[in-house]
């Protein structure tokens, strides 16, 4: 079996949700919310202004969003990171820059839908009780 990926170069800009049901590399500009049922790589040239999910990733361009990963995160040098981010293993290099909140341990509950911040302002705790990570009121 081939494993299959998706890639959007760094000529590209893209305005929308993105969503991958494979790993997916980006090198271009994407402003809207990115999802991939695999892994995430965000290459150096890329820029992202938008909320990221995905199973693993690995970051080495400017996040203007928040980072929710399932599994591993890899903040890479050349990476810097304006949001907030839930992980259950987050692995940062020397250089790396970060801005925001992080929430490390728990899992994102697999029932939860990508496409506004109402539906992923929840993590589980490891016993899969329910962690609110937003004001209700908050946009």
């Amino acid at each position: 079996m081939t494993n299959t990926f998706s890639s959007i170069n760094a000529s590209t800009s893209i305005k929308g949700e993105i969503y991958s049901d494979t790993d997916l590399r980006i090198d271009g500009k994407v402003e809207g919310n990115i999802e991939s049922k695999s892994k995430i790589v965000l290459g150096e040239e890329a820029s992202i202004k938008g909320n990221v999910k995905s199973q693993n990733a690995d970051v080495s361009c400017a996040v203007d969003g928040n980072i929710y990963v399932h599994e591993l995160l890899k903040l890479n040098a050349t990476a810097i990171v304006r949001g907030d981010i839930f992980v259950r293993k987050l692995i940062v290099e020397n250089g790396a820059v970060f801005i925001g909140k992080c929430e490390m341990g728990g899992n994102l509950s697999p029932n939860q839908d990508f496409k506004s911040k109402v539906d992923m302002n929840k993590l589980s705790d490891n016993n899969g009780e329910s962690v609110s990570l937003f004001a209700k009121n908050a946009e």
